[in-house]
């Protein structure tokens, strides 16, 4: 019981950190004229700030997996 806590935990940290990447005072940092490998760099800092999630989503649900077993 004490394990789906902390898992559930650590997702709800999760989602807090995506909310934080993803609201407007942190992607304003990108939001320069500036063009990187030819696209603007909000663009760039969104997908990033995408693949950190998901990377941190795959890292957490491996880790369960194995804590479960």
């Amino acid at each position: 019981m004490a394990n789906n806590k902390k898992r559930g935990q650590v997702y709800g940290i999760i989602f807090l950190v995506g909310i934080l990447l993803l609201l407007s005072p942190l992607s304003r940092l990108a939001d320069t004229p500036a063009l990187l490998w030819g696209l603007p760099a909000s663009y760039i800092y969104v997908f990033v700030a995408w693949m950190v999630i998901i990377v941190l989503l795959y890292i957490a649900s491996r880790d369960s997996k194995n804590t479960a077993a």
